[in-house]
């Protein structure tokens, strides 16, 4: 390969690079603005068919999602309930402040499961299609899974979490609070 190939080579390459990064970077153009437009029609009028064609069942499927990452919560509380006496002593002088997090995170999961249950209670026992009648309501249940489930994502399981690293700092490590969530198992 001569000289002048390799340098058209070269910038050839670093063209396709910046092409590359421009698309990385998530720059748009007019055209993309347009293909996104196209897609977004598209998927409306696919769950809009798809609503009609099944929106209960959806509904009720995102139920049961939802209720199981707010269910998955009582692998910690449950435990550190049953071994309260056990983290007041290894936490010891920070006992008042772990015990003040305790305490707002299970009332934060009370709000949620309260909330799971309204937004259930809209749906229960409805399967199949959709009337268009009931779009709205559709729409408004999903709405309130996905904001449950955010809020599960963003604030629940990163305070659990955190609590969880807590105890284990203090000596209270996983398989201690596993035994005791078994303890309380019906067989």
């Amino acid at each position: 390969m001569n000289t002048a190939t390799q340098e058209f080579q070269v910038t050839a390459d670093l063209q396709q690079d910046a092409t590359l990064s421009e698309l990385l970077a998530n720059a748009t153009t007019d055209i993309d603005q347009a293909d996104k437009s196209l897609l977004l029609e598209a998927q409306s009028i696919v769950a809009t068919k798809l609503l009609s064609a099944s929106g209960w069942d959806i509904a009720k499927e995102l139920f049961g999602l939802t209720y199981e990452m707010v269910d998955l919560t009582k692998l910690y509380v449950l435990p550190v309930l049953v071994e309260m006496a056990l983290v007041q002593e290894k936490l010891g002088e920070h006992y008042p402040a772990f015990i003040e997090r305790f305490n707002i995170f299970k009332e934060d999961l009370a709000q949620l499961t309260v909330a799971l249950g309204a937004i259930h209670a809209k749906h229960a026992g409805r399967t199949g299609g959709v009337a268009d009648e009931d779009q709205a309501l559709v729409a408004e249940i999903t709405l309130g899974y996905s904001t449950i489930q955010t809020q599960m994502e963003t604030n629940v399981c990163p305070e659990m979490l955190l609590q969880m690293q807590m105890l284990e700092a203090a000596g209270i490590d996983s398989d201690v609070l596993l035994a005791a969530y078994n303890s309380v198992q019906p067989e």
